[in-house]
């Protein structure tokens, strides 16, 4: 599954990956597996790792759509690694959208080390 997701209910985190080819409906599947997740919560980090995706057919209204329905409370820190310049773009297209929301906690980083030194991860 190009999409896929674990929860340290410990270390209040929800590991987020994506490989291959991500399309639409596998994010918003993602999104709506999440929030039903009885060992999620809101309050919870997210560290959404894209390292392994390969191509990205992913539309901006599909990105529009899983800004407006954001799952996650403030202050909740999450962190998106993205190297692939097509998916970035998408990523900080996220980002800024939920800033207009009020959400100021997301950030964007082009590896992964960066983005787990975001969240306060060990390396």
């Amino acid at each position: 599954m190009p999409c896929s997701y674990s929860i340290d209910t410990e270390l209040e985190i929800v590991l987020s990956t994506a490989s291959g080819k991500l399309v639409d409906a596998e994010l918003e599947d993602h999104q709506l597996r999440l929030s039903e997740d009885p060992g999620f919560e809101p309050h919870f980090r997210q560290l959404a790792d894209f390292t392994g995706v390969t191509e990205f057919e992913v539309s901006a209204e599909c990105v529009r759509r899983l800004a407006r329905k954001n799952i996650y409370a403030e202050p909740a820190l999450r962190a998106f690694a993205v190297p692939q310049d097509a998916g970035f773009g998408l990523a900080r297209m996220f980002e800024i959208l939920r800033e207009t929301y009020g959400e100021e906690t997301i950030r964007t980083f082009r590896s992964l080390l960066e983005a787990r030194h975001f969240l306060g991860l060990a390396d």
